[in-house]
């Protein structure tokens, strides 16, 4: 009888990114690029929000879910390159 490896636990985090300009989707656009494989697929970015204008002050506001996915304990974790 073989066994199925335990799916990994996902915990989502909430983030809010506020900048000048278009720079929060900017900072968005790259997590969601780079974060996966940064992260060895630990970390992957949700959706993102349209912008919104900030109510104090300039410039405007995206908020974004980032999935971080636990891996059970008995499988071991991804290497990490150095």
């Amino acid at each position: 009888m073989t066994t199925r490896p335990t799916p990994p636990r996902v915990r989502v985090v909430k983030v809010r990114l506020s900048g000048h300009g278009d720079d929060a989707r900017r900072v968005a656009e790259l997590l969601t690029r780079l974060l996966p494989a940064l992260s060895q697929g630990r970390c992957q970015v949700g959706e993102i929000s349209p912008a919104y204008p900030n109510r104090r002050g300039a410039g405007a506001r995206r908020y974004l879910d980032l999935y971080l996915l636990d891996h059970p304990s008995n499988d071991p974790p991804p290497a990490i390159p150095h």
